[in-house]
């Protein structure tokens, strides 16, 4: 059986528990952290309106952000005079002490900033466009497909919602810049998810076509994209050996891809409706290069196509669509291998880099807002438990 230790027992000098000190230190502990919350929140108030009315600006950039952390640290220095005026006794209160107030009373303010910075109660942020053009250069007669995700992090104006293509010649940077006449000329786009707009049509005429997408949120703040789409021959320079006739290991096809194409994927040729990959030149940058004794090349005639892969660009997960294949030459040409070519058809067929993910696009959340809030609260449990320690 355990017998009760005497003070005598112990190698060191217990002290005297003072009840009545404890439950005073405990009571302004409570009394800070209050303080603290409501004046975080008072400070918080004042940065913000002076961030959104005096500064009159749209986003939060880098240098605003720290001049508000500066005002609101700077209101951080008036705790002491706040506390004294409150008649809070913080004179045991010690360097230590000080720094964990004014970190709490930091990350206080920067949670009540985030709340008041974004929905429901404000919004500083236009709505977010994203388009995909696949693709943005596109032989005669075949598919183009454009998809849009536009979102905002409050609410769209569906008033304000505009889709166009339209060819022209001088055309305006932006949507209100087109004429009524041009507007009423806009295709109609279908909407495939909630977030998603899509537009496919198959080119019949040569040109530049200009997409406009033009988004409003209910506050008024307005965003848009512009681009272009070229119809036209994707693959300007396809030189092959004299009179279409390869004769010797020396005879190549060498193939180059507009140069407004960025994404390009793969270059192949389709013989009996079946595509070969071609490989990228080693000696002539920015071409592509086959001869036959590649796959799919047989003795005699050949109608081959050749044919430009891009990677895939669609909003993946929005919509539940996919862009057409590639761009495409202008139509068949006929190529001729003379009998008895030496390695007819037994090289491997070159693979291509792996394709890319396709874009995704994503809008915040308040989950920013909770890790902030968690940092305080913990913030403030460490504070109370280093002060239960001193005591």
């Amino acid at each position: 059986m355990a017998k009760d230790l005497e003070p005598d027992d112990v190698p060191f000098e217990i002290p005297e528990f003072n009840e009545d000190e404890f439950v005073r230190k405990e009571l302004i502990s409570f009394k800070t952290t209050v303080v603290l919350f409501v004046y975080s929140l008072i400070v918080a108030l004042i940065t913000f309106a002076y961030y959104r009315y005096a500064q009159n600006a749209q986003d939060l950039d880098a240098a605003g952000f720290i001049l508000l952390v500066l005002i609101a640290m700077a209101f951080g220095g008036l705790l002491p005079f706040i506390f004294r005026a409150l008649k809070i006794n913080v004179k045991h209160f010690k360097r230590r002490e000080w720094i964990g107030t004014m970190t709490l009373h930091f990350f206080f303010w920067l949670g009540f900033t985030l709340l008041l910075s974004n929905p429901p109660i404000n919004d500083n942020t236009a709505p977010r466009i994203d388009v995909a053009v696949s693709p943005d250069v596109q032989g005669l007669g075949h598919e183009i497909f454009l998809a849009a995700f536009v979102a905002d992090n409050k609410a769209l104006d569906a008033s304000q919602l505009h889709f166009c293509v339209l060819r022209l010649d001088n055309a305006p940077a932006t949507y209100d810049g087109l004429s009524d006449a041009q507007r009423q000329g806009c295709l109609p786009w279908t909407q495939e998810s909630e977030q998603v707009w899509a537009f496919k049509w198959r080119t019949e005429s040569e040109g530049t076509y200009h997409y406009y997408v033009q988004a409003k949120d209910s506050d008024g703040r307005e965003a848009h994209k512009h681009g272009t789409v070229t119809v036209g021959n994707p693959l300007p320079v396809i030189n092959g050996p004299a009179n279409d006739q390869f004769t010797n290991l020396n005879d190549r096809i060498f193939v180059r891809p507009n140069a407004s194409i960025d994404n390009v994927w793969s270059v192949r040729y389709v013989i009996g409706g079946r595509p070969f990959n071609m490989t990228e030149s080693k000696d002539r940058p920015g071409y592509w290069v086959t001869d036959p004794t590649f796959p799919g090349w047989k003795a005699g005639g050949n109608a081959v196509t050749i044919e430009v892969v891009e990677h895939p660009l669609y909003l993946q997960g929005y919509a539940n669509v996919a862009p057409p294949p590639g761009r495409h030459s202008t139509g068949i040409r006929n190529f001729t291998v003379s009998p008895g070519f030496p390695d007819l058809g037994t090289a491997k067929e070159p693979t291509p880099q792996q394709a890319r993910a396709p874009n995704q696009a994503n809008t915040p959340g308040f989950e920013g807002v909770f890790v902030v809030a968690a940092v305080g609260v913990a913030l403030a449990l460490a504070r109370r438990t280093r002060n239960d320690g001193r005591r």
